[in-house]
């Protein structure tokens, strides 16, 4: 459906697929967003273009989706990237543990976590959603916990 595969990709625990489900629904559901990212050295990815590409995706799969793009941010820390939605620190990838609870995070190598956040973004665009009913079962998006989240996680000992 999404074009990737992620069976390519090293196996990631559930709690992480639940989290990166979780990131996926909240950029999904925003208007603005922004991305904080590693600066771009010629050995690793152009993050800024993947996340521009993946907006431009969700739209062309979606039509209502509207989701606009502000200017990305580069940061020193070559392990994490941040998106901001409507201006809050909503979803981190990598680093060292958010202090708020309010933000998504996904522990684990910055490429792995992408290719999953990748797809399951592509699956929820090509789904309707926002608009689709139930895209990922009856819990998705409801009663979410960032604390149990992070606690699985870590206890999964995938870092």
């Amino acid at each position: 459906m999404s074009g990737v595969d992620v069976t390519d990709e090293p196996a990631i625990t559930q709690s992480h697929i639940q989290s990166i489900r979780e990131c996926a629904r909240r950029l999904l559901t925003s208007s603005s967003v922004m991305l904080i990212c590693p600066a771009k050295k010629p050995e690793s990815k152009n993050w800024g273009v993947q996340f521009h590409n993946l907006i431009i995706n969700l739209m062309d799969l979606n039509p209502a989706l509207v989701i606009s793009i502000e200017q990305e941010s580069h940061i020193a820390d070559d392990s994490k990237m941040k998106i901001f939605a409507d201006g809050v620190d909503i979803v981190q990838f990598g680093g060292a543990e958010p202090k708020l609870e309010s933000v998504c995070w996904v522990i684990g190598d910055l490429n792995i976590i992408w290719n999953y956040f990748k797809k399951n973004c592509l699956d929820l665009a090509h789904a309707g959603y926002p608009g689709c009913e139930n895209c990922f079962g009856e819990s998705f998006g409801k009663d979410w916990s960032e604390k149990t989240s992070r606690e699985m996680m870590k206890i999964s000992g995938q870092k």
